[in-house]
């Protein structure tokens, strides 16, 4: 066999030996073409905010975390389309246990910001030192609506209930110890 007749030597290559050579340039090429996607996905996702989409900022919580009996609470939220923001408070502790207040969340779309004035059973002056839970969630616009006509109203609880409306996503949650004083929110 003549050197120019050896494979690599500019020698014809036999059908099997192309395909072989074609297929291991394509799996390359795959290969290298996956990588990049992985590592794009991998560095947008890394890029994207890890913040939640709803979040409590006040008032605070931990250890010998209070809340006034009229207390306002503050948060930001990124409220889709269709949606609106709901804070319930319960009481914790204590007998006999209460239930639960929803209240309508007006959130300022630009900025995500919210506040609202909700009630720790603030005309019993009985509840003071009593444990509660705020949380804040969305729910579909239809069903707040819905339930604002059942028996809510404009400047107190959206509904008072033993049990949480359906909503959707996540419902992040601080727990309050309530101070003394009295008031009608």
């Amino acid at each position: 066999m003549s050197d120019n007749a050896k494979p690599g030597n500019g020698a014809p290559e036999t059908g099997a030996k192309r395909w072989k050579k074609a297929t291991a340039i394509t799996g390359t090429a795959t290969a290298l073409v996956g990588l990049a996607t992985a590592i794009v996905q991998y560095t947008q996702a890394g890029t994207r905010s890890a913040a939640p989409a709803i979040a409590i900022t006040s008032p605070g919580t931990g250890a010998g975390a209070t809340a006034s009996a009229c207390q306002t609470v503050l948060g930001m939220a990124k409220v889709a389309d269709g949606m609106t923001l709901i804070v319930a408070v319960r009481r914790t502790t204590g007998t006999p246990r209460s239930k639960t207040k929803f209240y309508r969340v007006d959130t300022a779309r630009s900025s995500g910001r919210w506040n609202v004035t909700v009630s720790l059973e603030g005309e019993n002056p009985n509840t003071a030192g009593q444990w509660y839970s705020i949380t804040a969630f969305t729910m579909p616009v239809g069903w707040a609506d819905f339930l604002e006509k059942v028996g809510g109203s404009a400047d107190g609880p959206l509904i008072t209930a033993s049990t949480m409306p359906p909503y959707d996503g996540e419902a992040p949650s601080i727990d309050v110890q309530r101070v003394a004083g009295q008031g009608f929110c």
